[in-house]
């Protein structure tokens, strides 16, 4: 797990401006625990930010996400007002949640994002495996 406060750097050749996909958001006020989730991606990232209005100054969100098998933390952040956080993930397939910790925070948005190239092998791979069932079938 990397340390908390800081982004993970925003790789350009990876994430090129205009292909980035945004799957699945995940918002609130409050705090707790997200539902189980399920990402077909090779790698995907976080892409975290909140607005407070009442108490700025105060403001902090804290979360981490956690890998739904072992319990494991995978990555985290602790962000004040203002400091947007994004954390690239390299793991799919598996169940993942969040937990999430906000103090004075009016709402927060974590948009789940990945490539175009990613996105769209991840919804080309079930026809080519049936494709391919269907073609090893004769």
């Amino acid at each position: 797990m990397t340390h908390f406060g800081a982004s993970d750097p925003e790789y350009t050749e990876i994430w090129m401006p205009g292909e980035i996909v945004e799957f699945a958001t995940y918002t609130g006020p409050g705090n707790g625990f997200s539902k189980m989730f399920q990402i077909p991606f090779g790698f995907w990232r976080i892409n975290v930010s909140m607005t407070a209005v009442t108490k700025p100054e105060s403001s902090q969100l804290t979360w981490v996400l956690v890998d739904g098998e072992t319990g494991d933390i995978l990555t985290g952040n602790q962000q004040r007002y203002g400091e947007p956080v994004k954390k690239t993930i390299q793991r799919s397939g598996e169940k993942f949640y969040f937990i999430v910790s906000a103090q004075d925070v009016n709402q927060y948005t974590f948009s789940l994002e990945t490539t175009k190239a990613q996105y769209g092998d991840a919804l080309i791979q079930p026809a080519v495996r049936r494709l391919t069932g269907f073609l090893n079938a004769a």
